[in-house]
């Protein structure tokens, strides 16, 4: 009789505590993934950066990973030459809400480019036509720029990703330059933050558009 109260007892008293336990302990924190400060540097001086491995993941798994599409514009670089850009506005990768430009590894001497007017130099933009959207949904991602719709401060900047290795000013603010991590950080003093990553072993010639003068800022929607 009193093993059979026992029993009785445990089998009321388990389910009852466990409840009041979830009911009334700390809630957990969330794992997040995605996070900027997260690249990790691959053997032979690449990088991979929110599920992306610059110059060889398509943007089309970049696509379907945000759930979104892009919008697809030729633009007229300032060093001279054509890019093509993929514009994400208003996506959310891990806890943040961020706009993302993912430039594509396309020739630049592309009928798409040369077919449609698209001169080198200069910030002329034009949408990709219809037609051959799906040709550039299976292209590299070759950069990936993000800015986050929250300012940064030099803090958060250092607790998160750590000293840089060097800093360098820029017409409203500074860059923040990880070269190990391909990333180039921009910290502004007004207007947007930027984080441009490409692979670590293509990060000096990305410095040197920074330091010739390549506005941060402009590549944004």
């Amino acid at each position: 009789m009193i093993l059979r109260n026992i029993i009785v007892f445990l089998a009321l008293a388990i389910p009852f505590f466990g409840l009041s336990y979830w009911l009334t302990a700390p809630p957990s924190s969330p794992v997040h993934e995605n996070l900027p400060w997260e690249v990790e540097v691959l053997p032979g001086g690449g990088s991979r950066v929110f599920g992306v491995t610059l110059g060889e993941t398509p943007l089309k798994n970049l696509s379907d990973r945000l759930r979104a599409r892009p919008r697809l514009e030729w633009v007229g670089s300032p060093e001279g030459g054509r890019r093509l850009e993929a514009i994400f506005e208003g996506v959310t990768l891990g806890p943040f809400l961020v706009d993302l430009v993912a430039r594509l590894d396309a020739p630049e001497t592309s009928s798409w480019a040369a077919g449609n007017g698209v001169p080198s130099g200069g910030d002329r933009r034009l949408p990709l036509p219809q037609g051959e959207v799906d040709a550039a949904m299976a292209l590299p991602v070759a950069e990936l720029i993000y800015a986050p719709r929250a300012r940064y401060s030099e803090d958060t900047v250092g607790r998160r990703f750590g000293d840089p290795e060097s800093r360098l000013p820029a017409r409203d603010g500074r860059y923040f330059l990880y070269p190990e991590q391909g990333l180039a950080l921009y910290l502004a003093r007004e207007g947007r933050d930027v984080l441009h990553y490409v692979p670590p072993r293509a990060f000096g010639a990305l410095e040197q558009r920074l330091r010739d003068g390549d506005d941060p800022e402009r590549v944004l929607p």
